[in-house]
């Protein structure tokens, strides 16, 4: 019963827990994948703006000169992204900053930027399979 037991044990650590893995990271690195992670980060950076941005820490000048700014390294942060998602993340700013400037709840940004993001769901995963 015990070799029983640690067989099956060692089938699903060794087998089974890095398929699943390899499945997960297989699914991340797919179009809609990658559209689920950009969604995710978008609408979290938005709901740290409105945090930052009603406590006067910064607006949203300072966001976008981070932004375009070369860091030590020689990158600028929006060289990481692909253009529909560099399109999107300055769309979110405008949403924060400028239409949705009265909106002083960071759950309730998250959730009107991740609205917006869904509502292009087909044009960004079609963009993102194209830049591949």
């Amino acid at each position: 019963m015990n070799k029983i037991f640690l067989i099956l044990l060692s089938v699903f650590l060794l087998v089974i827990v890095p398929w699943r893995m390899l499945v997960i990271v297989y699914d991340e690195m797919t179009p809609s994948g990658k559209y689920e992670n950009y969604k995710e980060y978008i609408s979290e950076s938005a709901e740290k703006w409105v945090k930052n941005r009603d406590n006067g820490y910064y607006g949203k000048e300072q966001i976008i000169n981070w932004y375009e700014s070369v860091d030590r390294t020689g990158k600028r942060p929006m060289d990481l992204f692909p253009s529909v998602i560099d399109e999107s993340i300055r769309e979110a700013i405008y949403l924060t900053f400028e239409k949705f400037k009265y909106v002083e709840d960071p759950d309730t940004m998250k959730n009107i930027i991740m609205k917006n993001f869904e509502s292009k769901r087909e044009y960004i995963i079609k963009r993102l399979k194209s830049d591949n």
